[in-house]
């Protein structure tokens, strides 16, 4: 494709893949979709389906754990909390706070 003169690279991008799509949605899905929209809470069926896209892309990047790995932490935690093991957040903060120092300085 011929470069675009005088348009950002990022919307160039976007008027690159700009298309239509037709897609089919169970009538529950529909309902929600109707719903939503309904309340105010998305515009157009496509400002639904970009949020739940985003919300997609911000799960896959917000966590580094391996699958079930997060919940064997929880569950390491939650035993912990049952035997008391707590630490006090303040002191943990400070802690923080004086580790984070030190690298400064380093």
């Amino acid at each position: 494709m011929a470069p675009i003169v005088g348009v950002h690279r990022e919307k160039a991008t976007r008027l690159r893949y700009n298309c239509s799509m037709n897609i089919s949605l169970s009538p529950k899905t529909q309902k929600l979709l109707k719903g939503r929209m309904k309340t105010g809470a998305y515009r157009s069926p496509d400002d639904a389906v970009r949020a739940g896209l985003a919300y997609l892309q911000q799960q896959e990047h917000a966590s580094d754990f391996e699958p079930g790995e997060l919940q064997k932490l929880l569950a390491v935690a939650d035993a912990e909390i049952e035997r008391g093991e707590l630490l006090d957040g303040e002191e943990v903060f400070r802690e923080i706070r004086r580790r984070s120092k030190g690298n400064a300085r380093a």
